[in-house]
């Protein structure tokens, strides 16, 4: 790496770092909580998990990687655990690059989840190129059986007060049975397609690079989670946990950037394999093991909280000690709280929102009714002005009549006697060159008028 840029990254990295550690510090779950009545402990201790496990320490450095593919750069790669597209073949007339968004996280028992990033279409306009034929190639590599998406391809999300469309992933899969999506080199087909709960769909899905033979996974989907928040149910994450929990190799798990949902979803199991095997468990510590593979995974105190829940619900009676049966219990009421805190700040948010949209008209208005004022006062000068100008001439005109003239030229004259008397002096003068000055003179005694 060049020592200049390293300089800049490394400088880069101190101050993300610091702006992240300071987001974490001053919560505004904290400000809400000040006000509230209800008992605040359990909610106080996942904002006290969320201070002190650090939430990145070190940057990905292929630099060169990053630029091109990469758009979300403020979420970093934990090198240790980095995860390649092996073998990613030079197509597309540019320079292969085995880079990936991607970390991989191994449990307790096991079994290995691998945390990426959305699979990204092509962006002419910021020169990203496309991951969604890469992202497959390291399933294919890493002969991924189950994926799990957490998000939808665009969701609706509110903004300033205005309810608008972002794309969180790409579509690197056909969504009805039957169909069949083609990208360059590769064709993806979804022969099957089911619904077992409200909150997950779950496809069959067969991939198929040119030259090479075809590889099936299973893709679970869950439509209701929304983005920086957890869903109102668990019985979605449930009925996915048990079912990729069997298998041999490397799960894939993403949701947009990779580390909220994902990092929650991940945590879940994490926490309950630790409890299975030890009889207890500590949140930071499975927090901290997490993030340790997987920079800033779980991004809101709500989601950790909803992890452990999760961990609570499917979690078999005879697993947990008194003790933590004690701790799961008050996880209930715990929960619920937290979920009106977040029903107050989204009823916070949406009415600066609000106060923000009106102030917006508000200024737009002022600022039309100004604009409106002045070319009143623009219009009304210039009547002023001519209405001055016109009190000038006749003014002028009055003068001239006092005197024994007349302002119209045409009745001017010329004085024979006069022209008589300088016929030796040149025809043409300076000054009478001049289209503006009058070239008749005013049959008058000794005067002439320009």
């Amino acid at each position: 790496m060049v020592p200049e840029m390293e300089a800049a990254m490394n400088a880069h990295i101190t101050d993300m770092y610091c702006y992240y550690k300071n987001v974490y510090q001053r919560m505004d779950v904290k400000k809400c909580l000040a006000g509230s009545t209800f008992n605040s402990g359990f909610i106080e201790f996942y904002c006290q998990v969320f201070e002190f496990v650090e939430t990145f320490t070190r940057i990905c450095p292929d630099l060169e990687a990053l630029i091109s593919e990469e758009t979300r750069a403020t979420i970093f790669l934990m090198p240790r655990s980095r995860v390649f597209a092996k073998g990613w073949p030079e197509w597309n007339s540019h320079r292969g690059s085995e880079y990936m968004h991607a970390n991989r996280l191994t449990c307790p028992n096991q079994l290995q989840f691998i945390m990426m990033q959305g699979p990204l279409a092509a962006d002419i306009e910021s020169r990203k190129r496309s991951t969604i034929e890469k992202a497959w190639w390291m399933m294919k590599e890493e002969r991924t059986e189950f994926i799990v998406m957490l998000c939808k391809t665009v969701e609706t999300v509110e903004r300033d007060g205005q309810t608008v469309q972002l794309e969180k992933c790409a579509q690197y899969f056909p969504e009805e049975q039957g169909q069949i999506l083609q990208f360059d080199r590769l064709k993806v087909t979804c022969a099957e397609k089911t619904t077992p709960n409200r909150e997950v769909i779950v496809r069959k899905l067969s991939a198929e690079f040119e030259g090479l033979s075809a590889f099936n996974v299973t893709h679970f989907q869950h439509i209701e989670w929304p983005d920086h928040s957890v869903p109102r149910e668990y019985d979605g994450n449930i009925f996915i946990l048990k079912q990729i929990r069997k298998s041999l190799e490397a799960i894939v798990v993403h949701c947009s950037a990779g580390v909220g949902r994902t990092g929650t979803f991940v945590y879940a199991e994490v926490a309950y394999q630790t409890l299975a095997n030890n009889g207890c468990m500590d949140p930071a510590a499975v927090l901290r093991q997490v993030r340790d593979s997987r920079a800033m995974a779980i991004e809101k105190e709500i989601q950790l909280a909803y992890g452990n829940m999760l961990v609570y619900h499917y979690a078999d009676v005879g697993m947990l000690t008194v003790e933590n049966a004690r701790h799961f219990e008050s996880m209930k009421n715990g929960m619920i709280k937290f979920r009106e805190v977040e029903h107050i700040l989204n009823a916070r948010n949406k009415e600066k929102d609000e106060s923000r949209e009106y102030l917006k008209r508000e200024g737009m208005a002022r600022k039309k009714n100004v604009k409106k004022n002045v070319k009143k006062n623009e219009k009304k000068h210039k009547k002023k002005s001519k209405d001055a100008t016109v009190d000038a001439t006749q003014d002028d005109a009055s003068e001239l009549r006092t005197a024994g003239g007349s302002e119209d030229e045409s009745e001017m004259e010329f004085d024979p006697e006069f022209v008589e008397e300088n016929k030796h002096l040149p025809d043409s003068w300076p000054w009478q060159q001049h289209d503006d000055v009058p070239k008749k003179v005013k049959k008058r005694s000794c005067c002439v008028i320009m």
